[in-house]
């Protein structure tokens, strides 16, 4: 199986009965530590809709630039790559590549212009969920090197050698589903967690060391308990920090700016699609123990995901 290219919908998306539970989701964050901004666009496809979100951090000038499409994404099918692309009247979206020559990413919309180079430099980590053996799979690359131009409406950003994520998911998801995820890097390490809660829960938390570490732990990646906890004070919630815990991790998360996104189809009878997402900025800094040694990390930015939706 190619597990870049598009995996769903190959023979029609309109079966609501057979398909209810499948999508297919493409993610990609960039950090520029030097400029202190985060920025992360993502496609998804379910049934009914393809959708495009786009949202950049600054923290420093408090702005965040912010836009979401949804349409349907070209149907073609190119073998062994990521190929999403939609052009129409004042859309340009355009995301393609693979591991081997890099992806290129092109957008124009809403006064947003954006071109990327991206080049892998680490191998990928994927996961195939024991909960539905052949029906869910993920792939993703950390430390990912992005090049290019991002201007917006509030600041016109170069990128040179920015860290880079990207991540390919697609399968069966229960319908209600419920989560805590973050993807997290320096040019040291990388870290990738996700608490899914429910009834058929999918949990990984995967890391991957460079350097700055024992030879055994670099350049491997090490798969650490998956029983993982996120706490926040509900009465605080907005700049309190998090804690993330595990057997093998004591990490702080302290949220550096908050984005919201509700999406409701259709929008007034939200019977089929009813999805509050929220997509955060964060720093973490803290340990991780590898083959019983505790490690440093140093500070990790990156993304927290907080999701809660019937999909």
């Amino acid at each position: 199986m190619e597990l870049e290219e598009k995996q769903l919908f190959r023979d029609g998306r309109w079966n609501l009965i057979g398909n209810r539970k499948k999508k297919e989701w493409w993610y990609v964050g960039v950090s520029d530590e030097s400029q202190g901004i985060y920025f992360g666009f993502d496609f998804l496809r379910v049934n009914l809709v393809d959708s495009f979100h786009f949202v950049l951090f600054n923290p420093k000038t408090g702005k965040l630039d912010e836009c979401a499409w949804k349409g349907y994404l070209d149907a073609e099918i190119l073998p062994g790559q990521a190929f999403l692309r939609h052009v129409g009247k004042g859309v340009h979206l355009e995301y393609r590549g693979d591991e081997r020559n890099g992806w290129t990413y092109t957008m124009r919309y809403q006064g947003i212009s954006i071109d990327l180079n991206i080049e892998a430099t680490t191998p990928p980590f994927t996961k195939y969920d024991n909960m539905f053996v052949d029906e869910y799979a993920l792939l993703h690359f950390f430390h990912n090197r992005v090049s290019g131009n991002v201007q917006t409406p509030h600041g016109n950003y170069v990128l040179n050698n920015a860290l880079g994520y990207y991540d390919h998911c697609f399968g069966a998801i229960p319908r209600k589903s419920r989560w805590h995820w973050i993807a997290v890097q320096n040019e040291h390490f990388a870290l990738a967690s996700l608490m899914n809660y429910g009834p058929t829960p999918q949990c990984y938390t995967q890391g991957y060391f460079v350097s700055q570490a024992p030879e055994s732990a670099c350049r491997r990646w090490i798969r650490f308990d998956q029983d993982v906890s996120f706490e926040c004070d509900p009465l605080h919630t907005t700049c309190a920090p998090w804690r993330v815990t595990s057997p093998d991790m004591d990490l702080t998360l302290d949220i550096l700016q908050r984005s919201k996104v509700k999406t409701r189809i259709p929008p007034l009878v939200p019977f089929l699609i009813k999805i509050d997402h929220g997509e955060h900025f964060v720093r973490l800094h803290g340990r991780v123990r590898v083959d019983g040694m505790w490690i440093e990390t140093g500070d990790l930015f990156g993304v927290l995901e907080e999701h809660h939706g019937v999909w």
